[in-house]
């Protein structure tokens, strides 16, 4: 895992791209929540809200 978005630009460009037969390539980043439906989560936090799931 990349400590940063340069960090993960760079292993794409240079360990990724140069493979014969990569078209192309998609970078999810997962992070991490500080808000959840208005309400600002704290350490150890619970939130009481019903999650509503679509």
């Amino acid at each position: 895992m990349g400590n940063s978005m340069h960090e993960i630009a760079d292993f794409v460009t240079q360990k990724l791209a140069p493979i014969e037969g990569v078209r192309g390539t998609m970078t999810h980043f997962l992070l991490k929540k500080y808000k959840e439906d208005g309400e600002i989560l704290e350490d150890g936090g619970k939130n009481e809200r019903q999650p509503v799931i679509l």
